[in-house]
């Protein structure tokens, strides 16, 4: 691979990385504040952090987060 064919690549690779950037950060903020809900509530430390990772990994596979608002 050339170096330009790189920068090509990775110029299309940050274009949708950034068009996604809004819906990521909306997804954060829910689930922090469903973490934040749930510790209000008394859910364990245990549980929150394990939503909050499967959460984070959700994101990150481009599915909807959900396990932090299960908690409460």
């Amino acid at each position: 691979m050339r170096s330009s064919d790189y920068h090509h690549c990775h110029l299309l690779l940050g274009s949708k990385m950034k068009d996604k950037q809004p819906d990521i950060k909306k997804q954060l903020l829910a689930v922090l504040f469903y973490q934040n809900v749930a510790g209000a509530r008394n859910v364990s430390v245990k549980e929150r952090y394990f939503a909050l990772a499967q959460d984070v990994g959700a994101i990150h596979e481009d599915k909807e987060p959900k396990h932090s608002k299960e908690l409460i």
